[in-house]
């Protein structure tokens, strides 16, 4: 069971998910997540 098992409902496996910057954790959460079946969106904000 993984840890956003907890937040589903009615027994959906999947949730929509944006993760905002795209350094170690942001790219293991969206690999992780991904895998797990859950849609996964990303942001990546830059200064420049």
């Amino acid at each position: 069971m993984s840890f956003l098992d907890r937040f589903t409902k009615n027994n959906r496996k999947e949730l929509n998910i944006i993760i905002v910057g795209c350094g170690k954790v942001g790219t293991t959460l969206i690999k992780r997540l991904s895998e797990e079946g859950h849609n996964v969106t990303f942001s990546i904000i830059s200064d420049t």
